[in-house]
């Protein structure tokens, strides 16, 4: 066919002026670049940061539920023993004979 395809001047200087185009916008963008790369660390530490908080909090409500829980049980066991101390009660006041009740003092 021919001859190889040779490129003409204007091309071969319009690839050179983009070379140094690039690195001048890579050099630009090099601090840019650092900044996102702090941030973006950053942004991970909140992240960890917030996990261990979630997890921390968790665990404390966990902890006051289940201390909840063993106060309402120790509230149903004293009540239960409130009942019974009123029914004793109700009883002597009924069925027990105050004359026959011996003074202490």
């Amino acid at each position: 066919m021919g001859e190889p395809a040779v490129p003409l001047p204007w091309v071969a200087q319009l690839f050179a002026i983009l070379t140094a185009v690039w690195a001048t916008v890579k050099t630009a963008l090099q601090p840019l670049q650092e900044q996102v790369d702090k941030l973006t660390k950053e942004v991970q530490e909140l992240r960890d940061d917030q996990e261990k908080l979630r997890t921390a909090f968790e665990g404390e409500c966990t902890v006051t539920f289940l201390h909840n829980k063993a106060v309402v049980a120790h509230m149903k066991g004293v009540n239960e023993q409130l009942e019974e101390i009123k029914k004793t009660l109700d009883y002597f006041k009924t069925e027990v004979d105050p004359q026959k009740i011996p003074k202490i003092f």
